[in-house]
């Protein structure tokens, strides 16, 4: 069968965050946009389902730091009428199978954790690679030692990023702060990450935003609705894409039974798959996919929980997180939860039903779920996450964004991303690029 060829200004590869927003800003500018997903849904991890009961679920744990950046809550708020809920969010950890208040001070920290606190201000220079000598001297050894053998080998993704060359300095920025005890620090940070997190553990209030209805996909449906479709079309679905390289150029791609030329080309996918096509210097040994799985669980009776979110620190549990969705969505009867798991794709194949099991038993074991209550309904998800890359893979990958968002090339790329990122670094950055990209091409 003859394809039928379309032309467009820009053509958008990926209907995640980056790609909608780049979409939006386009349409609404009247440049002749297309954007193509190879999935049946646009928003990536940040979709939502539901169950036989109505019970809404995200593809993992999303919530959106409120006014962390004014202008990704400014451009949300707009998008969705104000129809949000804004609220403290509440975060704990587990840890050896005791659940800890988040950025609690040492001294309510349980005593087997034995945490030795000599000063009483944290003193890290977070801007420079955080080492365990540095941690034990301010937490004492045996606390750090139990960080650095337990909770760093709870994720499986940074133990094969160690294995791809990854240092302990660079994996330990993973889990710090995040599983430490809160002491004010008395060297102010200057990355934007930095900042917000010690103002959120100095203060203990982390306010968010989330949809009143609808779960966090919301957000992305938003970003669509608020589109202008006379400027925009999207494919969904389009599987086995092929691109036509001349050099740095795309010329054309093609996808089920459509070929597309455009101007410009708008990557907002994985960067290591493009540098593999352009046969950049990237080694496929040295760049493994991520894979997350999801476990959507419905019981009968309610979830005692003080919390929206629990991180989880502990080798013998195999989920990273716990979500409580009904939590934040405000809902009074809390009987919903969802773990996720983080790791190298194919390391884990057990089935839905032995991950059922699995995490149900882990889950009562540590006391989130009544031994009594019963499970009403369970749901699996696994997908793809973006690459783990070795350090020098990432170098490679940085140099091939410089080098294509150039005027060298019709490639351009909004915002660089190889796994889960934060919407409030990728909102106001792919915005400021995608301006400064239209308001300086010929």
């Amino acid at each position: 069968m003859k394809k039928k060829v379309i032309t467009c200004d820009t053509l958008i590869i990926g209907g995640g965050q980056a790609g909608l927003i780049s979409a939006n800003i386009l349409s609404n500018l009247g440049y002749e946009t297309i954007l193509v997903e190879k999935s049946p849904i646009l928003g990536g991890g940040n979709s939502s389902f539901q169950n036989s009961f109505g019970d809404t679920f995200d593809y993992g744990y999303h919530a959106l730091d409120y006014n962390r950046s004014l202008f990704t809550s400014n451009f949300f708020k707009s998008l969705l009428d104000n129809e949000i809920n804004v609220f403290n969010l509440k975060r704990g950890l587990l840890l050896n199978n005791k659940i800890i208040k988040y950025a609690e001070v040492p001294n309510k920290w349980p005593k087997d954790f034995k945490i030795t606190t000599k000063k009483v201000k944290d003193n890290i220079d977070v801007n420079i690679p955080i080492t365990k000598k540095k941690l034990t001297k301010i937490y004492g050894k045996k606390f750090t030692e139990f960080i650095y053998k337990k909770v760093l080998y709870s994720y499986p993704s940074l133990i094969k990023l160690k294995s791809l060359g990854h240092s302990e300095k660079d994996l330990i920025q993973q889990v710090y702060p995040w599983f430490f005890p809160k002491i004010l620090k008395t060297k102010k940070a200057k990355t934007e990450f930095q900042l917000y997190h010690d103002k959120v553990r100095n203060e203990g209030n982390q306010k968010i935003m989330y949809p009143k209805k609808g779960g966090f996909s919301q957000f992305m449906e938003a970003i669509v609705k608020n589109s202008n479709p006379k400027y925009l079309n999207i494919f969904k679905n389009a599987q086995n894409m092929k691109f036509h390289f001349k050099d740095e150029h795309v010329k054309t791609v093609a996808f089920n039974d459509k070929i597309i030329k455009a101007k410009n080309i708008y990557w907002c996918t994985s960067l290591t798959y493009l540098a593999e096509m352009m046969n950049i210097n990237v080694k496929k040994s040295d760049a493994t996919k991520q894979e997350i799985i999801l476990g959507s669980f419905t019981f009968k009776d309610k979830i005692q929980t003080n919390y929206h979110e629990i991180l989880v620190g502990d080798p013998n549990c195999n989920f990273n997180r716990i979500g409580f969705p009904k939590k934040l969505s405000n809902d009074t009867v809390i009987n919903t939860l969802q773990v996720e798991y983080y790791f190298p794709k194919g390391e884990f194949l057990e089935t839905s039903e032995e991950w059922k099991k699995i995490w149900t038993k882990q889950l009562k074991k540590a006391g989130i779920v009544e031994e009594e209550n019963k499970l009403l309904e369970f749901d699996f998800k696994r997908y793809d996450a973006g690459y783990l890359n070795s350090d020098s893979n990432t170098k490679h990958i940085k140099e091939l964004q410089k080098k294509l968002n150039s005027k060298s090339s019709n490639i351009f790329v909004p915002f660089r991303g190889e796994g889960p990122e934060n919407i409030n670094r990728i909102v106001p950055t792919v915005f400021k690029n995608v301006i400064d990209k239209i308001t300086t091409q010929q």
